[in-house]
């Protein structure tokens, strides 16, 4: 018995030791700076997006037109459009995904303001939210 408990401890201290060299834990307790500016908050704010991607998520294809094709939705996509990245997030990975979020957003207002299907708008605007979360990776290089 008490060498079943001694194996136990041993079992538990090499454990500790091979988990604490490992130089990955550095990595995985490393705080992350929240990929962001102004341009790109004001879209993200949840009274704007949520007009988007919640009325897309629950087939509101009605509700999404209106918040695509609102003066001030498409203002603040504009402006998102002729922001630049913060020199601390900018990388031509960070920029490709810039110009994949402006493309879709300026594809769904189009859409919404044409003739696009219900199938095709709401598949928009769940492609925007994907792209949205690659520019907002902060792991994004």
């Amino acid at each position: 018995m008490r060498n079943r408990g001694l194996m136990s401890v041993s079992v538990v201290l090499v454990g500790l030791i091979i988990g604490c060299s490992n130089p990955n834990i550095a990595k995985i307790n490393k705080p992350t700076k929240a990929v962001t500016w102004p341009e790109l908050a004001a879209l993200r704010a949840p009274e704007v997006n949520m007009g988007i991607v919640l009325n897309a998520q629950t087939n509101n294809i009605a509700g999404l037109k209106k918040a695509a094709t609102d003066a001030k939705f498409q203002e603040l996509v504009s402006k998102f459009n002729s922001s630049s990245i913060p020199k601390e997030f900018d990388s031509p990975a960070r920029q490709a995904a810039k110009e994949q979020v402006s493309k879709d957003y300026n594809a769904l207002i189009e859409h919404c303001k044409g003739s696009g299907s219900d199938k095709d708008l709401k598949a928009e605007a769940l492609a925007l939210a994907d792209s949205m979360g690659k520019l907002t990776d902060p792991e994004l290089k």
